[in-house]
């Protein structure tokens, strides 16, 4: 379900910024927190990182 969902935001987005920040958020969580315990850790800075980024682009424009 999760690459369903990765290849459908893959394809209508223009910047790929949020789909390969996602990946390598979730990929530094499992390494840093471990499979049993990275799912949140990963989705509160992927929140947090999305959120910033989406304000930033406001800014700029």
């Amino acid at each position: 379900m999760f690459t369903a969902i990765f290849a459908d935001n893959w394809i209508r987005e223009r910047s790929h910024t949020s789909s390969l920040s996602g990946l390598f958020i979730s990929a530094f969580c499992l390494l840093l927190f471990s499979a049993d315990n990275f799912i949140i850790p990963s989705m509160v800075v992927i929140l947090v990182f999305l959120t910033i980024y989406r304000k930033q682009g406001r800014e700029a424009a």
